[in-house]
């Protein structure tokens, strides 16, 4: 199949981004082309609503567990794993035109731990730092990407989420034990410790729905878990429906602030769970069954890309795609299959960067920054 379709404008061959063919005077988009070859009908047009882009600038050093969080016109990557087995202090910043800068690191490397914005900041927090020590670090990055260092978390920990609603970033649950302790920061970047997690557990995960932030699943004190735990734009606490599947290691993205998907996860599942801005629970699945993959939105889709085939151990390189009517398709893939990647979007963009490309092999840490654009 031709991946892309060419036409000639002023002597100048342009690329086809969008087909559309007249039906009964209305325009409709042309999602799939064919040509006779040998008599034969073969495909030479595919579309796809979020289609790959190609890869960007590859982040300044090669690391898997890194985080991202957006704010202004950056998507900053933080953080992670060198191929050494130390850990990465490096933030890369990406804007909406995909130009790399580096601003100042984090305060300290670190892995397993959390990012979100509230539009005026970008704040990574808690993790593992050198030596295996838990980290309450919380370093704050404005929309100049001038760094600073706030009030450290009330309790030093790794493996926690992060979401934000209203003026609030909030950082909820983590281990070294199961923790159920919350930390709102305001605008002002002031501390608070609102209502604690319903249950305590660790490898949650997190994403903003209208005016609610939702921290679900996890590691409780047995097992996986199910349970979904939300707070609004006050503080206060409410608890939606649970998950479909007990699982942790999930991926979690918004589409256009009004669905939270969660998707993927420990044990091996393929479920994707679906929350909207009254809380109300859905559920539909991805097309393939993978954990500790990542996930991105970009102009009302969520991008559920890579992770891995616990059975097999293969890296996947399916990207998943959702839109505001919850329909599914299944995008083009990554370059390359990889585990423990980060998913960001800045302006159109999607991006999916680092991971792990083959088996437990450090020495295939990854760089590539793969990018989607929405047509």
């Amino acid at each position: 199949m031709a991946k892309k379709i060419y036409i000639g404008v002023e002597n100048t061959t342009r690329t086809v981004k969008k087909g559309y063919v007249g039906d009964g005077n209305t325009a409709r988009r042309v999602k799939k082309g064919y040509i006779s070859v040998g008599g034969v009908a073969r495909p030479f047009w595919d579309w796809k609503p979020v289609p790959y882009y190609g890869t960007a600038t590859p982040l300044s050093v090669a690391r898997q567990m890194h985080v991202a969080a957006r704010v202004g016109d950056y998507a900053l990557l933080g953080g992670g794993q060198h191929s050494d087995g130390s850990y990465c202090a490096a933030v890369d910043a990406y804007n909406s035109s995909l130009t790399r800068s580096v601003p100042t690191p984090l305060s300290a490397g670190r892995v397993f731990f959390a990012a979100a914005s509230n539009g005026g900041y970008a704040l990574f927090g808690g993790g593992v730092s050198a030596g295996g020590a838990l980290s309450g670090a919380v370093d704050a990055y404005n929309t100049a990407l001038t760094r600073s260092i706030p009030t450290a978390l009330s309790v030093s920990r790794s493996y926690l989420a992060a979401a934000a609603v209203g003026e609030y970033i909030l950082f909820a649950g983590g281990g070294d034990i199961r923790r159920d302790t919350v930390d709102a920061y305001n605008s002002a970047l002031t501390r608070t410790i609102p209502t604690a997690l319903s249950v305590p557990r660790y490898i949650l995960a997190a994403a903003s729905v209208d005016s609610y932030a939702l921290f679900v699943g996890g590691f409780d004190v047995a097992d996986s878990s199910n349970v979904a735990d939300a707070y609004n734009a006050a503080l206060t606490r409410t608890t939606p429906a649970v998950l479909t599947v007990r699982r942790r290691y999930m991926a979690a993205a918004t589409i256009a602030d009004s669905y939270a998907l969660f998707g993927g996860g420990t044990p091996l599942d393929n479920s994707l769970d679906i929350y909207n801005a009254a809380l109300t629970h859905a559920t539909s699945t991805l097309c393939a069954a993978r954990t500790v993959l990542a996930a991105a939105s970009v102009g009302g889709y969520a991008l559920f890309a890579g992770g891995q085939y616990q059975t097999s151990g293969e890296h996947s390189r399916v990207v998943d795609i959702v839109d505001a009517s919850l329909t599914h398709s299944v995008g083009d893939e990554l370059s390359v299959g990889r585990r423990w990647l980060s998913g960001a979007s800045v302006g159109n963009y999607a991006l999916f960067s680092g991971g792990l490309t083959h088996g437990d092999d450090m020495n295939s840490i990854s760089a590539v920054v793969d990018v989607y654009t929405v047509v």
